[in-house]
């Protein structure tokens, strides 16, 4: 079945932790020398359906963000929130194709 809007399967935690360090502008080496494991586990760690709330703790810690945001992290309220909260002249794209905002 194709995935659409309406049948879109629930991102797991660790597609959740992904996804915000990824926003974030983060690579995987940054959060693992972080939380002092290797780029290897946490890339086992984004594959994850469960993280243990300790370790979502620190990997909260470690991104700058609560681990209620990681828990509560939905990709259709960050696009509702960038198309309809920021001016996108606030924002420029950097070499990566992520977003950053420019200093005013």
């Amino acid at each position: 079945m194709e995935e659409t809007v309406f049948n879109k399967k629930p991102l797991s935690i660790g597609q959740k932790v992904e996804r915000i360090r990824t926003f974030r502008g983060f690579k995987q080496e940054y959060l693992a020398s972080k939380l002092g494991v290797s780029q290897q586990t946490v890339s086992k760690i984004e594959q994850q359906e469960e993280i243990e709330e300790d370790l979502l703790k620190q990997i909260a810690e470690a991104l700058g963000v609560t681990p209620e945001v990681i828990k509560n992290f939905d990709d259709d309220k960050i696009t509702y929130h960038i198309n309809n909260v920021y001016d996108v002249h606030d924002f420029e794209i950097k070499d990566n194709g992520n977003f950053i905002a420019q200093q005013v």
